[in-house]
């Protein structure tokens, strides 16, 4: 982000309510996103489920960028994706090498398999474009087409 700080602002918001951010991110501002690195808490220690949130994600009138496929499809705009399905499998996966033996417990490896989607409902309401550089990405919420 260094070669970014003359052209980026960037404010970390974490102990809000979902009250508050839906206000914040009720007015439109082309200038503006949102990259929403999940929380479930408040500084009130309010804990939300992800359909709240999800709710306050689609309310926003400002994209939501996303770190995983939780949200996507449910009001985010997209973005380089963990699969959250898969990163679950492969968990499970290991949890029963241990329990079998075959790893140690304290095994650490990490999950490196990423997607591109865009919700294309998302790509027309914001009127912004993948960046071309993006190798290969999915549009979530595309109609079907023959090809």
């Amino acid at each position: 982000m260094q070669e970014f700080h003359d052209r980026l602002q960037i404010e970390y918001i974490r102990e809000s309510t979902l009250e508050e951010l839906e206000k914040r991110f009720s007015t439109p501002n082309k200038e503006e996103a949102i990259f929403y690195i999940r929380f479930y808490n408040d500084r009130y220690g309010n804990l939300y489920k992800n359909n709240q949130i999800a709710t306050m994600i689609q309310k926003s009138a400002l994209p939501v960028f996303i770190t995983d496929t939780l949200f996507i499809g449910k009001g985010a705009f997209g973005g380089k994706l963990v699969p959250v399905q898969k990163l679950g499998m492969a968990t499970g996966e290991m949890i029963l090498d241990v329990l079998d033996e075959k790893i140690h417990p304290l095994h650490v490896k990490t999950f490196d398999e990423y997607w591109y989607q865009f919700d294309l409902q998302k790509i027309k309401q914001f009127d912004i474009y993948p960046n071309p550089t993006v190798p290969e990405f999915e549009l979530i919420n595309a109609p079907e087409t023959f090809f």
